[in-house]
């Protein structure tokens, strides 16, 4: 491997697996501290539960207080996330060797506009807002499918169906409830973004890096297997 001036490459000039993955960790991590920090300046106290991680960028809190800081913060999260994915699209094409890359690269470009149109704030622009956490959602979730997939032999039976046990057990049941309207579909918002950060940082890593240093890279075979 070579570092050039844009990260890792091999000898022939082909995009690392290695960066792919560097550079989706990066996007875990930008979401969820674009989170955090917009819980602790949120302009009022937020309710974990009940409240949408859609009002983070809202311009006003439910109760008409003022949120110019966290709607700065989610603002300026969204647009590194979108960024963060183009650049992840562009990784996908130069990674020659890997299967399914020309569909990633469409994923991840449609996941870098999903994050676009979630720029605009939930309490002015809701319909363009919720079409963009539509797509950023179902962006990762077929991503993570497509890797699990991928991946079915490498990492054994039980930890394939552990994995979709994690992912379609937090996102599915959060979808259904959105699609009806229950009152509880901002509990399971929770568990469904966690469960699908959870999924994507695990299984991309062990894809890339088991395409990375294939020779190197052995994963212990579980009761399935």
């Amino acid at each position: 491997m070579e570092r050039g001036s844009h990260g890792l490459h091999d000898t022939a000039g082909e995009v690392s697996p290695l960066m792919i993955y560097r550079y989706l960790r990066y996007l875990a991590v930008i979401n969820v501290t674009t989170i955090l920090l917009g819980i602790l300046f949120y302009g009022e106290k937020f309710d974990f539960w009940s409240f949408a991680i859609s009002y983070l960028g809202g311009t006003v809190t439910p109760s008409g207080k003022p949120n110019l800081v966290s709607f700065l913060i989610f603002t300026g999260g969204m647009i590194i996330c979108s960024l963060t994915c183009f650049r992840i699209s562009l990784l996908w094409k130069g990674a020659i060797s890997l299967p399914n890359r020309s569909l990633n690269r469409v994923i991840f470009e449609v996941c870098g506009i999903g994050y676009i149109l979630m720029l605009m704030p939930h309490n002015i622009f809701d319909p363009l807002h919720m079409i963009g956490a539509g797509l950023v959602f179902s962006s990762f979730w077929l991503f993570c499918i497509i890797t699990l997939h991928r991946m079915r032999d490498s990492i054994g039976t039980w930890r394939f169906f552990l994995y979709h046990l994690i992912l379609q057990g937090t996102v599915l049941p959060y979808a259904f409830l959105f699609f009806i309207g229950s009152g509880i579909k901002q509990n399971m918002q929770k568990f469904a973004v966690t469960g699908l950060v959870i999924v994507m940082v695990a299984i991309s890593r062990m894809y890339l890096l088991h395409h990375c240093e294939p020779a190197r890279m052995t994963f212990p075979a579980g009761p399935g297997r």
